[in-house]
């Protein structure tokens, strides 16, 4: 079960990162379509994402798109990888942002 959290939270950061994630999502067995910037997605519950949205309800949106309300006992587990990466990504972003500052 770890495994598919891992790969969840794998394509969360794809998707928030530009990548299209459609053509997985409908080897999973959904429907996808695209409307202008939200990706919305037919599965076992009808959901939608954007690029905006947050890792977490990114994330819980694909768990529940492919495993409907049991998503919790599949891949409830990834929350943890998705706060951890989400804290990696905000703090080298701080660091960036930090960087750039003393060198203007």
């Amino acid at each position: 079960m770890k495994a598919i959290a891992q790969r969840i939270a794998e394509k969360t950061f794809e998707f928030l990162d530009g990548k299209d994630i459609k053509e997985w999502l409908e080897k999973m067995g959904c429907k996808c379509e695209w409307n202008n910037s939200v990706l919305f997605i037919n599965g076992s519950v009808r959901t939608a994402i954007y690029r905006s949205l947050d890792p977490i309800n990114t994330y819980v949106c694909l768990s529940m798109a492919l495993f409907g309300p049991y998503w919790v006992y599949v891949c409830g587990g990834g929350l943890d990888i998705i706060k951890r990466e989400w804290a990696r990504r905000l703090r080298n972003e701080s660091s960036n942002k930090r960087i750039w500052n003393s060198l203007s």
